[in-house]
């Protein structure tokens, strides 16, 4: 059912759920997303054969979610020992705070991705 074929189309995730104690602060989330851009991402963008990188915040400001994408099935567990990812982890956690219950690491397959010009 599933294709062995690996491009573009097939990427396969690490994602990290961080459930948050409090809300995030407007200073909190203004300097965790200056600490994305300009730290975390760039560094991320180095490690061999990673392709994308995006986080998430639940609306209420509490569900941080980061997911990594690679072309490879194997990139995603490499990931998780990967010392630029335990680094970029440890910071963002730092600035996060307390969380309600442990971070939670979860793998998944990408099946579809449409995306639309409407805007």
């Amino acid at each position: 059912m599933f294709s062995d074929r690996q491009d573009e189309s097939t990427l396969f995730y690490l994602s990290t759920t961080r459930q948050l104690a409090k809300p995030l602060t407007d200073d909190t989330l203004a300097t965790l997303v200056a600490l994305l851009s300009d730290e975390v991402a760039p560094s991320a963008g180095k490690t061999p054969g990673i392709q994308s990188m995006s986080w998430m915040l639940s609306t209420d400001r509490t569900r941080f979610q980061s997911f990594s994408g690679w072309l490879s099935p194997d990139g995603p567990a490499a990931a998780a020992g990967n010392p630029t990812h335990l680094r970029n982890s440890a910071l963002t956690s730092e600035l996060l705070g307390e969380f309600a219950v442990p971070p939670v690491t979860t793998y998944y397959q990408l099946l579809v991705d449409q995306r639309f010009g409407n805007r």
